[in-house]
């Protein structure tokens, strides 16, 4: 199938009512109707693709606010684009070589708690892409989920080697090193997180903590001077 790009936030895709739309009773009339991958796209590409497209896009969309009704629409819209149901799902996502379409179905299991599919969807898009950041980032949490930190250890080093700009990769390294009682890995994670954005207050506060575990009271003090000084700010701006 044709990649077509779609962005992970389109603008065309709004949730009606704001934050009412988290809920499960949400009304996505409006979602419906604001759906719009391409002008007349029907008429142009196959329906296939538009399907796909709309898929993806409702993944899009339902992914910051972990919207399950949302998610539960784009599984099902995936699924129809699967070869035949009868046939057990990791053999159906084994046919699929479809980075982008396995990578939000796999998005979509997740919010919708079943990981076991998750899992089989994003270890195929590991299979294609192997520097897939998303699929890396999924399994990371479903490995440490299931307390297997040898997987979970192994994912996160590629990770790091594949996505070292990104706040999510130094994010979830600093809270298994947390998880892990490994003082030296959470403060060298909070410190590359801190250089991608200096303003993460939970990073200041969970530095503050591993310094002073680390018997550093000097940088301990710094950072929860920090925290203290960007928590005021955020409630006084002015």
């Amino acid at each position: 199938m044709t990649h077509h790009g779609i962005p992970r936030r389109p603008d065309g895709f709004v949730l009606a009512g704001g934050p009412s739309a988290r809920t499960e009773a949400a009304d996505l009339t409006g979602i419906r109707a604001g759906l719009r991958v391409f002008a007349d796209g029907a008429q142009k590409i196959p329906a296939v693709e538009v399907d796909r497209a709309k898929a993806i896009a409702m993944m899009s969309a339902a992914w910051p606010i972990q919207h399950q009704q949302l998610a539960s629409m784009a599984v099902v819209q995936f699924l129809e684009l699967l070869p035949p149901p009868e046939v057990a799902l990791p053999e159906r996502v084994a046919m699929i070589d479809d980075v982008a379409f396995l990578r939000e179905l796999g998005s979509g299991f997740f919010i919708l708690n079943r990981h076991e599919s998750a899992e089989i969807c994003w270890k195929r898009v590991h299979e294609l892409a192997p520097d897939d950041e998303t699929a890396l980032l999924g399994l990371v949490k479903l490995s440490e989920a299931k307390r297997d930190i040898t997987a979970a250890r192994q994912y996160l080093h590629l990770l790091k080697k594949s996505s070292p700009h990104s706040e999510e990769t130094w994010s979830i390294s600093m809270m298994a090193g947390v998880f892990a009682g490994d003082t030296a890995a959470v403060i060298e994670s909070g410190k590359r997180l801190l250089r991608l954005n200096p303003g993460l207050i939970k990073t200041h506060n969970v530095l503050a903590d591993a310094y002073r575990r680390a018997g550093d009271t000097t940088l301990a003090e710094h950072h929860k001077t920090m925290a203290e000084r960007l928590t005021k700010a955020m409630k006084d701006p002015q």
